[in-house]
């Protein structure tokens, strides 16, 4: 019978029995006295262990290649729980088993995997086995913190550092490396002096200066070092998340019996340093703001009528998606071209421009901005920006000043948060007493005089003039027409939206296809405006439609476009069944 063997190391002290050498041996024994056709290259050795349960096992997903292949009859085991720590894991194997009618061979027991009995009995093992390994992890974890109170180390050591010799309470502590500390003293002095950690990287690699695996610095190495506890030879442990998992770029502190840092190994700065260190290199959270975001002119105004959720801008596609289905919310709506849109909504912006309505309207908004009410509220608000401004200029001057007392760095970072959130409410407030409404011009503007305006200002005028924008679902093959397939453009049929002035439930809607002049390699020379389409295969499809080639039927002689020569002919045809 052909036969397979799984075999995995063990690192808990008590299964030492379990080693590789002696799994290995018991196969070879127990294939031969048994009768078992068993080859080197059906013995899968792991030699991770199985506690480790977030580590990829290779040697273990092979083995269930070859158990679903269906080629061999018997998997051996020496114990059941070298197939896996997790009753999950041990079960889905011996499924698996079932399902190819194997038999599992151990060491003490056959495993008929047909009868119930054999399932009931290996699902129970499996089970006693995560017990097991549990209560494992347990000690293991409580000796790892019972020796990190007595200052001891059993992991690797850290840049900087390395593992003294066993000390007469049979601790090992961690020491200064005689080279490595020089390194990070230089990191250290470089970011109390001033410089970013981007500095620092290209400081280090302009120098050859490598990591201990030999590897160049990257910015992620030097934050690691420098948020380290050990720094100020601080005892610590690795963080982890809300699955348990380590997070490698995070460390808990060890606290003595008083609650405070317990301090076990040789430090390379002093408390003071470790705390402005924190404080320099502390991660930073991410803001969002609409000037810096870089999204399309429109967004923020494109909605989808379907669902109706804000449509995302995608500036690598190069249009406003809806992405309602990603999140589970059923809709039909598609995605629309960004600069078809945005040409046709400045078309009807030009022409909004020249009306006697909006030049009313914005004489009223001179008014009403030139008030001496809202002047002089305006006036105290541009103060305090600059006001804001200057204090937060002086204060970036004294975190960034060398001879800065490291004692102070706390408080003077508090300050200069606090006045950057004045400075943010202040702008907040002057952009409140602006109201949003038409683009103030002293002059009405000529449709050809707008369109040579730049291009931020226009899309600045459309943003005030459009007020929503609702694409409508597709209602067609993607919303094509004939003879538009591929263009760089879109049907305006999908296209409906609010404008300044009008009422709450009021839609401006229009019908036809609009057109970008360009972006397209390939254009059609018989279109007047010339249009461009992205790919050759578009512009053909384009041509065959809207420029079609007229042929005489061979049948009644009509002439007819080339397209709609094959419904022609079956028109024929059915013409032909009805008279018989």
């Amino acid at each position: 019978m052909e036969a397979i063997a799984y075999i995995r190391k063990s690192n808990t002290p008590d299964e030492s029995s379990h080693s590789i050498e002696d799994q290995r041996e018991w196969a070879w024994t127990t294939a031969k006295r048994r009768g078992f056709t068993l080859r080197e290259d059906d013995i899968y050795e792991e030699v991770v262990s199985g506690w480790q349960q977030y580590r990829a096992r290779p040697q273990r997903e092979a083995l269930v290649t070859a158990i679903r292949s269906g080629s061999v009859r018997v998997l051996m085991v020496r114990v059941l729980d070298r197939l896996g720590r997790n009753q999950a894991e041990v079960s889905a194997i011996v499924e698996e088993c079932r399902r190819k009618r194997m038999l599992i061979v151990t060491e003490a027991v056959d495993h008929d995997t047909t009868t119930a009995e054999s399932v009931l009995l290996t699902s129970t093992l499996s089970a006693l086995a995560q017990a097991e390994a549990s209560r494992t992890s347990e000690r293991l974890r409580a000796t790892a913190a019972a020796l990190r109170q007595r200052g001891g180390w059993n992991g690797i050591a850290p840049y900087g550092w390395e593992k003294a010799p066993r000390g007469e309470d049979g601790v090992i502590r961690l020491r200064l490396h005689p080279e490595q500390t020089k390194l990070v003293r230089r990191m250290v002095d470089e970011v109390l002096g001033g410089a970013g950690i981007a500095q620092v990287v290209e400081s280090l690699s302009h120098d050859g200066c490598i990591t201990a695996a030999g590897k160049p610095w990257s910015y992620k190495s030097v934050v690691r070092v420098l948020r380290h506890p050990i720094l100020a030879g601080y005892q610590s442990l690795a963080a982890r998340d809300e699955q348990g998992r380590q997070r490698p770029d995070a460390r808990e502190l060890v606290l003595d019996t008083t609650g405070q840092p317990l301090k076990a190994h040789s430090a390379v700065v002093t408390p003071e340093e470790y705390r402005a260190l924190q404080i320099l290199v502390a991660p930073k959270r991410l803001t969002s703001r609409r000037q810096s975001a870089r999204g399309l002119p429109l967004a923020g105004l494109v909605y989808c009528e379907g669902c109706g959720r804000r449509m995302i801008s995608s500036r690598r596609a190069g249009a406003y998606i809806c992405d309602s289905k990603q999140r589970g919310i059923p809709c039909t709506g598609r995605a629309i071209r960004a600069a078809s849109l945005l040409m046709f909504l400045e078309t009807f912006t030009g022409a909004v421009l020249q009306s006697e309505e909006a030049l009313e309207a914005q004489r009223a908004q001179f008014e009403a901005i030139h008030s001496e009410q809202t002047r002089e509220n305006l006036e105290a608000l541009r103060a305090s920006i600059a006001q804001a401004d200057e204090e937060i200029e002086v204060l970036s001057a004294m975190v960034a000043d060398r001879t800065t007392p490291l004692e102070a760095y706390p408080g003077l970072m508090a300050r200069l948060s606090a006045a950057r959130a004045d400075r943010d409410l202040a702008q907040n407030q002057q952009a409140d007493l602006l109201p949003r409404g038409l683009p103030l011009q002293v002059d009405p503007l000529t449709y050809e005089e707008f369109q040579a305006l730049p291009d931020e200002t226009r899309q600045t005028m459309v943003r005030r003039i459009v007020e929503r924008v609702e694409i409508l679902p597709d209602p067609g093959h993607g919303g094509a027409q004939k003879g538009y397939f591929g263009s760089s453009g879109i049907n305006l049929a999908r296209v409906r939206f609010r404008a300044w002035g009008d009422d709450e439930g009021t839609w401006r809607q229009t019908e036809g296809f609009a057109l970008t002049q360009d972006g397209g390699l390939f254009t059609c020379e018989q279109c007047d405006p010339i249009r461009s389409f992205a790919y050759r295969n578009n512009r053909d499809h384009h041509a065959r439609y809207a420029h079609p080639r007229v042929v005489e039927c061979e049948l009644c002689g009509e002439m007819i476009p080339l397209p709609g020569m094959p419904s022609h002919k079956r028109k024929h045809a059915r013409d032909a069944l009805e008279q018989k």
